[in-house]
């Protein structure tokens, strides 16, 4: 036998063995690890940039977003009918929310290292819209919507290896009074945040203003506790929410979105307490493509993630298959200057 077809049997030996483990441990756990059918677990995306030419002529209608886009180069994880909802960033890991378009199967976490590889993939136990996700970088939690309403607090460690969590605290009611906890069918948690230990918890509205509403988040020896402040009464079509602070002033961030068809907007405002409504608030709207979700802030950046990507919403008109890193310096720069015009 020669070298070459020893070494295929070999390979052939190996995978065999592979297969084997694998489904020892599947009849060990008595239920499959995910709901869907994850046929490469560690899967590697690819990680080609957007090139110049094609972020041109992807965005040739979104001139003011393409000038300010600073990298492109993580490819959004799609799998089956899964619909991309919240980012967060975890150190050097980004941690992306999807739930199944169909409703049928239950909603997950991507967990990406900074390349974009899936490093692991944990299947919530529910079938949550999952539309934020937020890394409590203080804590050391891991911030996530359940069904109902609820919002799950994590170890966030445990989502860089574990395959099923529970939840360490688990906050009931705290949607109480905003629209979409109303709405008895569609009872979720659309969008929040974590600024200076405040949670910031809102409902979309695609007929007139929502609601924001804010807790303060308080340890003790009880555990952590959650205590209502305020109310805020928030624009239109908002999917995602964030704050920065530049030069001692507080600048919030939203995005907001409906359709395929339509455009979405990223909304700067010069962040105002004591007004309880955020659209009297100094703003500056950027014009974006269809189907902006969540963004979030790391160091100087924020990124961007778009649901355009997920394979339910193929023929939607401009299709932003990355995650977008802008420079929120420059945003909030370029923002304070429209001030002044």
């Amino acid at each position: 036998m020669n070298k070459k077809k020893k070494i295929i049997l070999l390979i052939i030996l190996i995978l065999l063995i592979l297969n084997i483990t694998i489904m020892i441990d599947y009849q060990k756990s008595g239920k499959r690890r995910f709901d869907f059918e994850i046929k490469n677990f560690f899967i590697k995306l690819k990680e080609d940039n957007l090139e110049k030419d094609n972020i041109d002529i992807l965005l040739k209608d979104y001139p003011q977003f393409l000038e300010i886009i600073k990298s492109a180069h993580i490819k959004i994880p799609i799998l089956e009918s899964l619909v991309p909802q919240g980012i967060t960033m975890m150190g050097k890991n980004i941690l992306i929310s999807a739930y199944d378009f169909n409703m049928a199967k239950s909603s997950v976490i991507f967990v990406l290292n900074e390349s974009g590889n899936v490093l692991n993939i944990i299947s919530l136990n529910n079938k949550s819209h999952v539309g934020s996700i937020y890394y409590d970088e203080k804590r050391d939690f891991l911030w996530i919507p359940d069904d109902n309403g609820i919002l799950n607090v994590y170890e966030a460690k445990d989502f860089l290896s574990k395959k099923n969590l529970n939840p360490i605290y688990q906050f009931k009611n705290i949607s109480t009074g905003l629209l979409n906890y109303l709405d008895k069918k569609k009872n979720e948690i659309a969008y929040f945040t974590i600024y200076n230990d405040m949670l910031y918890i809102g409902s979309f509205s695609n007929h007139g203003k929502g609601k924001i509403k804010k807790y303060q988040i308080i340890e003790s020896e009880e555990g952590l506790q959650l205590i209502f402040k305020k109310d805020y009464l928030s624009p239109i079509l908002v999917q995602g929410m964030t704050f920065y602070n530049y030069n001692n002033e507080d600048y919030l961030i939203l995005s907001s979105s409906y359709g395929q068809k339509n455009d979405s907007h990223l909304e700067i405002y010069q962040f105002v307490d004591s007004k309880k409504d955020i659209t009297n608030m100094p703003r500056q709207k950027l014009t974006l493509p269809p189907m902006v979700e969540q963004i979030t802030i790391f160091n100087d950046s924020l990124y961007i993630l778009f649901e355009s990507s997920a394979s339910n919403y193929s023929d939607t008109l401009t299709k932003i298959e990355y995650i977008c890193e802008l420079n929120i310096e420059d945003l909030i720069r370029n923002f304070i200057e429209s001030l002044k015009n």
